[in-house]
């Protein structure tokens, strides 16, 4: 019995209708799939030179590959574009900067924008980053996408603005390892303090995982893994906070101040003010990065 061979495995897949993604075309013949059936796109290439890569029609389900001539983005490519647009070809290859389309053998088209294409000496590097939208319906319009991927600037913005928040929110909380006086105390030094939600290890890693969101985030081809593995740490910190904050009360609270006395009472207000806001930022943290990493 003949083993089947070791590229006997099924390509890497995005299944959604438009994003950005990243893979190694020098791994899996080449191939990635983009969309789902009956919308689905089986792109194969091949390295041409730095920023360029060789597309080809041979997948069994691509019926076509083409340059998009004379724009740059994906929105531009209208039905006048598509229309044009020479078919006619097994191969084309794109450079970094131009669009091109794909149309299947159920007659729907995509439109893939190159972004990146790596060309080193050793496979590993061999890594290509492209936009992409697919017609669900069939139209040649791609116009409508425009907005879609201006929008990822935006979102951009959102999610460093919101890394800068947390940042600020976390630097002010007192954490269990601390004992200024500008904090909440507990009472008994022997045992962790009680009102510190997190230690400094904590705070540690969060600020790690923030760092890690802001040169992510910048980069040319942003890693998903290093960006979901930031976003877990800041989820179970932020979890620790809100648990924290559910198990105080207010009669809780009265009893501490009475025993630490007037000004410490005061602290303790101001600091759990801090804590309900450090739970705020890293909670809109999190969800911007959701929508960042798709």
């Amino acid at each position: 019995m003949q083993l089947p061979k070791l590229n006997s495995v099924e390509p890497p897949k995005d299944e959604r209708s438009l994003g950005e993604a990243t893979f190694n075309y020098a791994s899996y013949d080449g191939r990635f799939v983009i969309g789902a059936e009956p919308w689905a796109f089986e792109t194969r290439w091949s390295s041409a030179s730095q920023g360029s890569a060789h597309l080809y029609n041979d997948p069994a389900a691509i019926e076509g590959v083409a340059i998009a001539e004379g724009i740059t983005s994906i929105g531009q490519a209208t039905p006048d574009v598509v229309a044009s647009a020479d078919f006619t070809s097994r191969t084309r290859t794109p450079r970094v900067g131009q669009v091109v389309l794909l149309r299947n053998t159920a007659s729907f088209f995509a439109a893939v924008e190159l972004l990146e294409v790596g060309y080193p000496a050793v496979p590993s590097g061999n890594v290509m980053r492209f936009r992409f939208a697919i017609q669900t319906d069939r139209s040649t319009d791609f116009s409508p996408f425009a907005s879609a991927f201006d929008g990822r600037q935006a979102l951009t913005d959102q999610l460093l603005a919101a890394a800068a928040d947390a940042e600020r929110a976390l630097r002010a909380v007192p954490t269990g390892e601390d004992s200024t006086d500008g904090g909440i105390v507990g009472i008994g030094h022997n045992q962790p303090p009680p009102e510190f939600a997190i230690t400094e290890a904590d705070r540690a890693e969060t600020l790690a995982a923030i760092d890690a969101i802001r040169e992510e985030a910048v980069s040319a081809a942003p890693s998903t893994s290093r960006l979901r593995t930031a976003g877990q740490t800041i989820a179970r910190v932020a979890g620790k906070v809100a648990k924290w904050i559910g198990g105080k009360t207010d009669a809780a609270a009265d009893e501490f101040a009475k025993a630490v006395g007037k000004a410490a009472g005061v602290a303790a207000v101001g600091g759990f003010a801090a804590w309900l806001t450090l739970q705020g930022k890293l909670a809109v943290l999190v969800d911007i990065l959701g929508k960042f990493a798709g």
